[in-house]
């Protein structure tokens, strides 16, 4: 109980800051000129080292069988909720999908590199979510009329094992046809579908 309503108050303070990162306006980030000059945006940058200490104080107060099964369970929960509260509900362009790819794959995921040696299998929907929003505006458009189609059903519509084949190519195997769609319909720089 005690352990309950310390752990309760340790997370206001990651809440919040994570709160603050689904809040970045993802579709006005401006380019830069390489993939070279990324950096963490500053509100991932808050809510990592919030992250960090929380895990590090708790790690140090629990023995290790209780905290593996703890920052697992922490990773599942920023995963669901990065995906909903930032992938689903905002919109991206290509400037805005490689900066949230690059505050993911280069900072979250190593942060949980600590604790286990594939720290992306603890993200899956939010990494494939990323790997959907950076494909090639060609690829990403194509895919995105193969899963309509085939979604609704329309006259030129592959099937479900064409679509699901289409989905494999390009890395993504836990997402559904339907949450692929949504996510590809999230980039608002890409010309809208003709079925749509």
């Amino acid at each position: 109980m005690l352990w309950s309503i310390r752990s309760r108050r340790r997370a206001r303070p990651t809440n919040e800051r994570i709160g603050v990162f689904c809040g970045t306006r993802w579709q006005v980030v401006a380019a830069g000129d390489d993939d070279l000059s990324l950096e963490l945006t500053s509100s991932a940058c808050d809510m990592l080292a919030t992250l960090r200490q929380q895990l590090e104080t708790i790690n140090q107060e629990l023995a290790g069988p209780l905290f593996h099964p703890l920052w697992m369970r922490v990773a599942e929960n920023i995963d669901d909720y990065l995906y909903n509260e930032v992938v689903c509900s905002v919109f991206f362009n290509e400037a805005g999908a490689q900066q949230l790819q690059y505050d993911m794959t280069r900072n979250l995921f190593l942060l949980f590199s600590e604790y286990t040696t594939k720290p992306e299998n603890y993200f899956k929907q939010t990494r494939e979510a990323c790997q959907l929003l950076t494909v090639l505006p060609g690829s990403g458009l194509l895919l995105r009329e193969v899963l309509l189609a085939n979604v609704k059903g329309s006259s030129n519509s592959c099937s479900d094992e064409e679509a699901e084949t289409a989905l494999r190519d390009v890395g993504v195997r836990r997402l559904t046809k339907q949450n692929a769609l949504a996510v590809l319909m999230r980039r608002i720089d890409w010309p809208q579908s003709s079925l749509h």
